[in-house]
């Protein structure tokens, strides 16, 4: 299942869901930090995906105030990191694209869903980061994420597809040229190739 739904207040805090359990305290204290000011909780709407062989539960859509989360994104280490992966479910799209620009240069492999997620989304401005950064090669750490989730990331080509028909067929006459659709489409096929090589 790709979205599911959540009852909160079962689950405690709803965040560790979304990451690996080695990071449990991790997040644990960068909640603490973001949800004291929050506008309301998370979303009980959840992104499924698989990362290193865990279920993770990704909320579709967090609410915690902007000036909260950037101060926590502009910290460091792992707490940063968790804060800028969560803003890229933030309501705000253009928090989103900024987190998704400094996840882009980040390492850690427990990032891809946060990334992949964005281009299954309508706002072209975050996903053109997205596209553009593939296009100098697809990361070990995306291809990875893409072979255990390949139905999810059939249901974001979709998505993608469907966007790019309501809102961006009059900018890219063929669908196969809208930059999520690309991005996809260079993401299966990196993927593919290092299956076929390993």
């Amino acid at each position: 299942m790709i979205f599911s739904f959540v009852r909160q207040s079962e689950n405690g805090i709803p965040e560790l869901h979304a990451f690996p359990s080695a990071l449990a305290e991790k997040v644990e204290y960068a909640v603490q930090l973001l949800t004291p000011s929050q506008m309301h909780s998370a979303s009980d709407t959840v992104i499924s995906v698989r990362l290193a062989a865990e279920n993770l539960s990704i909320p579709y859509r967090v609410y915690y105030d902007k000036q909260q989360l950037l101060n926590c994104a502009n910290s460091s280490g792992s707490v940063a990191l968790i804060a800028l992966c969560l803003g890229t479910r933030h309501y705000d799209g253009y928090l989103r694209e900024l987190c998704l620009r400094r996840l882009l240069l980040v390492e850690e492999s427990w990032i891809a869903p946060f990334v992949i997620q964005l281009l299954g989304e309508y706002v072209i401005e975050v996903v053109q980061p997205i596209h553009e950064r593939f296009l100098d090669g697809v990361e070990k750490k995306y291809q990875d994420f893409f072979c255990e989730n390949v139905k999810y990331c059939e249901y974001l080509v979709c998505r993608a597809v469907s966007y790019w028909n309501e809102y961006y067929r009059g900018r890219f006459p063929k669908h196969k040229d809208y930059p999520a659709v690309k991005a996809l489409a260079a993401l299966q096929s990196a993927a593919m190739s290092g299956r076929s090589k390993g």
